[in-house]
């Protein structure tokens, strides 16, 4: 299906493709926050590198690998899951979120076993 949709100033006039990224979401990430920012006319927001840097040390701290397979190529890849989750608190991501201290995202996390995602999933799925 063609729609033939156009908007914005002559300047910067928005085609089909663009339109379509916005409904359905397909926009490379420098596409789409160049888009926010010219359909918004903010800034486009950048990733909190706070948020990388914090999990990246808190993978490092507990051995930087799967804990089940091994997998250790990308840190985003790797994720905390609580082994009792009536243990849980809160998420080991909302913690660092927040900005909490590094005592309170430790203690959280010496809850919970390094998995991977596949790893991750296959422990929710036997659950």
């Amino acid at each position: 299906m063609d729609l033939n949709i156009s908007f914005g100033t002559k300047k910067n006039t928005f085609t089909n493709s663009v339109f379509c990224g916005i409904i359905c979401g397909n926009l490379r990430p420098e596409a789409r926050a160049s888009l926010n920012q010219k359909v918004e006319g903010k800034k486009p927001k950048r990733k909190d590198n706070r948020y990388h840097k914090t999990k990246d040390k808190l993978v490092e701290t507990f051995g930087g690998k799967c804990g089940i397979c091994g997998y250790n190529k990308w840190n985003r890849a790797l994720h905390f899951h609580h082994l009792d989750p009536t243990q849980k608190d809160i998420e080991i991501s909302k913690l660092i979120t927040q900005k909490k201290p590094w005592s309170m995202i430790l203690k959280e996390a010496h809850k919970c076993i390094l998995v991977c995602a596949n790893c991750h999933s296959e422990l929710h799925e036997k659950s």
